[in-house]
């Protein structure tokens, strides 16, 4: 009963106070702002270090294009001269090697090509034929060692970073198999060697620091010369020797380097560089790159847009996930209240002294409490609930006070302090007063009838006692041989038996309501003067032990005595209300006095 109104009242105070409301909003946008904006410079951040490493990526994809661009003109150059037929004519012997026109042929490949030296070599590794180098002549040395002779000379074309064998000079040696006619065996080889000056020239217009690093993980190239000739990895014994062997770093002692140049990003004089490897167009060979962080890289408009949208769609779904979770805190805290409310109800309704109920209307019980049952004479509620099928029949004495009740409730839909007579479960008869009132259950619409029952008997006994005594009093008021009267505090009298009237002379004009003139007489002294201060006359009376007589002066001037013995005061404050009858100031008093003669 009543659980609408107390879940209307419980969610209606569920909510935070206002202020504290407000200053939980601010507080939330504040480290709102504060995350958007460190989400906000983390990310710019993040996009420009990826947008870097694109860019260096992409810059050393570019420098390896170039090389690789170089390499394909050298080698273009190469197998153009292989596939002559002076080289086929000079490995077979049917030209001399140092003839004017081989002399003529090499150089102005060489010239044109823009190499550094052009050599041929036989089928056994000798160079039968070179263009000059300085004052250094490379005929007659033996290149079977080599890998890019040993590649060639089986069909394959080859690119092998090297010290030169005569010159002592590091260059890129390109090398392509020579055919003769009709054969599909090589007959010899032809190389091509490219200064690396050449290479190096376009690492040192670069601010990275660059290395080109051979599959064995050694610095054959940098613009970094304290680079060169280091292994970025421990390199084997077994390494060691086949370097050695083929002679690739000359007579260069390999050093390990001391930075890790395998990792990712790098601390170099406390400056962080990110790393990248990119591979270069020669077998087994990369350029491995170390870029200079740098904050200050504007980011692309296409970046900041997205990281604008990024960060203005985070803060809306931070705002909604953060009133949702008020919401739902609102929403358990409400619960939590009703459930308490709830319990309280409960716990009133079980314990309540006077009888709780709800019924249909057509007189059936649907909830009640104990004391409802201990009422009406049942064990428990629920005894109650299955014993009772019809209230109008089985609970009320009078069956016309049901549909009187039930009048009243159409009429007024809550009625109060409706007094009827019950049956006890034993068949004795009780007094009950009610208050009803007519509730919709808002979950299935259905009208029933809720109330209160008290078990007014005792004092329906005491009201029929009191007026039987009030009965008696009024008899004996009227009869008693003595004069009563009662009179109030605007010295009106209000009652006086006919004993009274007749002593004091009163004269009624009402006879429903009796009404009396005001008296004639008056308290005097013995001698008939006017008594200046009745309240002495009054308590000597009361003090006194010794009879007292009070003279009044009636209307016709005739001097009643009346002793003092022969008066009675009834009442709570005997004194004052003996004032009250005399002086009339306050209140009411009650006398009984006999007349002497």
């Amino acid at each position: 009963m009543g659980r609408l109104s107390t879940e209307q009242t419980i969610y209606s105070t569920a909510g935070k106070d206002p202020i504290t409301t407000l200053s939980t909003h601010i507080v939330f946008f504040v480290v709102l702002s504060i995350f958007l904006g460190t989400a906000g410079y983390l990310g710019v951040q993040l996009l420009r270090e990826e947008n870097q490493r694109k860019i260096h990526q992409l810059n050393m994809q570019l420098l390896s294009e170039q090389i690789g661009h170089i390499l394909k003109e050298r080698l273009r150059v190469v197998k153009a001269l292989a596939d002559d037929h002076l080289a086929a004519d000079v490995v077979s012997g049917r030209e001399d090697s140092n003839s004017e026109r081989i002399r003529l042929f090499l150089h102005t490949a060489k010239e044109v090509s823009h190499s550094d030296v052009i050599y041929i070599i036989d089928q056994g590794g000798i160079a039968v034929s070179s263009t000059d180098i300085g004052d250094v002549s490379i005929i007659g040395y033996n290149y079977s060692f080599r890998p890019y002779f040993q590649n060639a000379v089986t069909g394959h074309t080859a690119i092998f970073p090297a010290f030169g064998v005569a010159s002592r000079i590091r260059g890129l040696h390109l090398s392509t198999p020579i055919y003769g006619p009709d054969q599909h065996v090589p007959m010899g080889v032809m190389a091509l060697k490219i200064n690396i000056s050449e290479v190096e020239d376009l690492l040192k217009i670069r601010k990275e620091k660059i290395a080109f690093v051979s599959p064995d993980n050694v610095i054959f190239s940098s613009n970094q010369a304290d680079w060169l000739f280091h292994s970025i990895k421990t390199l084997t014994s077994q390494t060691r020797e086949r370097l050695k062997q083929t002679r690739q770093f000359g007579e260069q002692e390999i050093k390990p380097l001391e930075l890790k140049l395998d990792q990712e990003t790098l601390s170099i004089d406390g400056e962080t560089y990110y790393n990248t490897r990119t591979p270069l167009p020669i077998s087994g060979w990369d350029i491995i790159s170390l870029q200079k962080k740098d904050n200050q890289i504007p980011l692309p408009s296409f970046h900041k847009q997205i990281l604008g949208v990024s960060l203005g769609v985070t803060g809306c779904l931070a705002t909604l996930v953060f009133f949702l979770l008020i919401a739902m805190q609102h929403q358990k805290k409400a619960r939590n209240m009703l459930r308490y409310a709830e319990e309280n109800y409960a716990g009133i309704f079980r314990n309540a002294a006077m009888g709780i109920f709800r019924s249909t209307l057509d007189g059936r019980f649907i909830d009640a409490n104990p004391s409802l049952a201990s009422i009406l004479g049942f064990s428990s509620p629920r005894h109650l609930m299955t014993s009772v099928t019809n209230i109008g029949d089985e609970v009320y004495v009078s069956a016309d006070d049901r549909k009187e009740l039930s009048r009243l409730l159409e009429e007024n839909a809550e009625v109060q302090g409706f007094e009827t007579r019950f049956h006890r479960r034993d068949g004795s008869v009780i007094w009950v007063t009610l208050t009803c009132r007519i509730a919709v259950d808002q979950a299935n619409g259905q009208t029933y009838l809720e109330g209160f029952c008290m078990d007014i008997s005792e004092k329906k006994s005491a009201e029929k006692t009191l007026q039987r005594e009030r009965d008696i009093f009024s008899r004996v008021m009227v009869t008693s041989p003595v004069g009563i009267v009662m009179v109030n505090t605007n010295r009106e009298i209000t009652f006086a038996n006919p004993r009274a009237e007749e002593i004091l002379t009163l004269v009624r004009t009402g006879n429903e309501i009796p009404i009396y003139e005001t008296p004639k007489w008056r308290i005097t002294s013995i001698d008939g003067t006017k008594t200046q201060n009745k309240r002495v006359a009054i308590k000597k009376i009361l003090v006194s032990n010794c009879p007292t007589e009070l003279i009044f002066l009636t209307a016709n001037g005739t001097l009643r005595t009346h002793e003092s013995s022969n008066f009675l005061i009834f009442a709570n404050f005997m004194l004052s209300l003996f004032f009250m009858f005399l002086s009339s100031v306050s209140g009411f008093g009650l006398a009984i006095a006999t007349r002497l003669q």
